[in-house]
């Protein structure tokens, strides 16, 4: 298996909860999904307008969060489809250092350079 390639420098890497696929984020304004095994991409780029600075699974890996400048956005971890419009953390401080899904994947926690932390329950357009 090869590099799984970005453009530019990755920001983040995780392994999805079942150990099968791979999530990265990158500088590049993209983070992906590879297969773990084969390193071939599971999913096309999800694409950013700024550096994505890190990626996470939910905790039964159907979907996925990526931060990108001031805020958070939610994929479907098969397909790469949007699941939900931005969550904006605002104020024009700093961008989204922190994020997490809660244990229930129904939430998502958030933390700022805008000195706040944020408690989301997205509502989902596409299940």
């Amino acid at each position: 298996m090869g590099p799984l390639q970005h453009k530019y420098r990755v920001s983040s890497a995780e392994f999805s909860p079942d150990g099968q696929s791979v999530l990265t984020a990158s500088w590049d304004k993209t983070a992906r999904v590879w297969d773990a095994q084969t390193g071939q991409p599971l999913t096309e780029p999800l694409k950013h307008n700024a550096e994505v600075r890190f990626a996470r699974f939910s905790p039964d890996g159907k979907r996925l969060l990526t931060s990108s400048g001031f805020g958070v956005r939610i994929w479907d971890a098969q397909t790469g489809l949007p699941l939900a419009q931005p969550l904006n953390h605002g104020g024009g401080y700093g961008p989204v250092w922190a994020a997490q899904f809660s244990p229930s994947g129904r939430q998502i926690i958030t933390g700022s350079g805008d000195k706040t932390g944020m408690l989301w329950t997205p509502t989902l357009v596409r299940s």
